[in-house]
């Protein structure tokens, strides 16, 4: 199955990956869930995903959210495996 170049242009920050340094909206609930990842594209914009809302793509910044998991030990050792 191949991919799109549109598809390849999208990156997944992987485990060995560092979070991106210039976060968006560094005052958005998200940075502090569990349950965000970011993605990169190909020109290098990071965008915030949520597996947890039926919109992938929140609009940001998010301030309240009813479905947010705050970061714990346990779940930052979850994402690195």
């Amino acid at each position: 199955m191949s991919s799109s170049p549109k598809d390849a242009a999208r990156d997944e920050l992987g485990a060995d990956e560092k979070e991106p340094t210039d976060l968006p909206f560094p005052s958005s609930l998200c940075h502090g869930c569990a349950a965000r990842r970011y993605i990169r594209s190909g020109r290098g914009s990071v965008f915030i995903l949520c597996p947890l809302l039926s919109q992938k793509y929140p609009r940001q910044p998010v301030s309240m959210c009813s479905l947010f998991q705050p970061i714990s030990d346990d779940s930052e050792a979850k994402k690195e495996k």
